[in-house]
């Protein structure tokens, strides 16, 4: 089974082991700070449940404490994580993945994709804005591999929802989950 963390007070028919968190064999309790997931610090996990006739429940965590171990609904707008940390969506809108535009349209050859890779744009309405050659910006380095650095240049004032949303963008591209 491995290393885990386990939030008590749960009631029977929930998981309560965890493997978003460091995974120290900690123990949590109602009120107590949690690591972040990824860089939110602002979530809801979704439970397992593991035996039938229990209804879906989640924890909520709010600015890093565990402020409700089984509530009945994510937190609206916060982003909701599974046990390992997968992101599902965001609370209040969806509970799954969004089908990542390269995904579609490869699954129908005849659409075009609403996202060019070479432009590395997300949507057709984030058209690129041609930078203002005054305009500085920050080129930040990020040794993914061994033997791959990748380069991100941002705005030198970038904020943290800009940041949050550059996260979750980066968290819908992989094909592997």
């Amino acid at each position: 089974m491995g290393m885990y963390d386990t939030v008590l007070g749960l009631p029977p028919g929930y998981d309560s082991q965890f493997k978003c968190w460091d995974c120290h064999m900690v123990e949590y309790n109602k009120g107590d700070k949690l690591p972040p997931v990824g860089i939110a610090t602002t979530y809801s996990i979704e439970l397992n449940i593991c035996e039938k006739g229990h209804p879906p429940a989640f924890l909520l965590v709010n600015e890093g404490i565990l402020v409700n171990p089984l509530a009945q609904d994510p937190a609206h707008g916060a982003p909701v994580f599974d046990k390992w940390g997968k992101y599902l969506g965001h609370g209040g809108t969806m509970l799954e993945r969004p089908e990542h535009p390269i995904e579609k349209a490869l699954k129908n050859q005849t659409a075009m994709a609403p996202w060019t890779v070479k432009e590395g744009l997300s949507t057709k309405e984030d058209a690129p804005v041609q930078p203002n050659r005054q305009e500085r910006t920050l080129t930040h380095e990020l040794r993914l591999r061994p033997d791959y650095v990748v380069k991100v240049k941002l705005p030198p004032d970038l904020t943290t929802n800009e940041a949050e949303r550059l996260a979750l963008w980066m968290q819908a591209l992989p094909f592997d989950k």
